[in-house]
């Protein structure tokens, strides 16, 4: 991660976006089934309930309010950007900084992708928390597939759910980055 001083926007290099969406949809130690129909994404800006609003009746005014096994909540979401996936499911985006947003995973031809009913969310495959980027922050977020057992399997599990694929590997910073597409194309700009 690197700040870079005076920027209004943050840009984030996504290394392997369908690997990382194992972990946005079920951060267990177990295997990592990655889902190959991943071809690109939604950015969504995640609204702030409107100034002055005491009560979810006072909420749903501006956006949605809505009621699951865990009570009440507000929902509002305003659209982005769409970004397609480089071909080693990479991706490079610009955000206005500060901006808290969510990642909704879709096909090649930009259709939402949905669960398939066998986990724990149904739906659309939405990200179900926002993430925020401080303005002027450059970062890289997930591990390219070839890497993911030898840094993060330890904590997340491998991707083949098989302890005896977890193993370091020394070279694997010297290694990570040079092969990424998109890290070298400009930012889609989703601001």
């Amino acid at each position: 991660t690197q700040i870079v001083p005076g920027e209004t926007t943050a840009q984030v290099l996504y290394s392997d976006l369908p690997m990382l969406g194992t972990l946005l949809f079920g951060n267990r130690r177990t295997g990592r089934p990655i889902d190959h129909s991943i071809g690109g994404f939604d950015v969504f800006e995640a609204l702030a309930p409107p100034d002055g609003a005491t009560s979810f009746a006072d909420a749903s005014v501006a956006g949605s309010v809505v009621t699951d096994a865990f009570g009440q909540f507000y929902l509002s979401r305003r659209m982005a950007q769409h970004v397609d996936l480089a071909a080693d499911g990479s991706a490079n985006i610009l955000i206005r900084g500060g901006m808290p947003m969510q990642l909704r995973m879709t096909d090649r031809g930009g259709t939402p992708l949905m669960f398939d009913g066998t986990g724990i969310f149904t739906g659309e495959m939405i990200q179900r928390e926002t993430v925020q980027f401080y303005p002027g922050e450059h970062i890289r977020q997930s591990m390219p597939r070839p890497f993911f057992n030898s840094l993060c399997g330890g904590c997340h599990g491998s991707i083949s759910d098989r302890e005896l694929d977890v193993a370091t590997d020394i070279d694997i910073l010297t290694r990570a980055s040079p092969g990424i597409l998109a890290r070298d194309e400009a930012p889609v700009d989703a601001r």
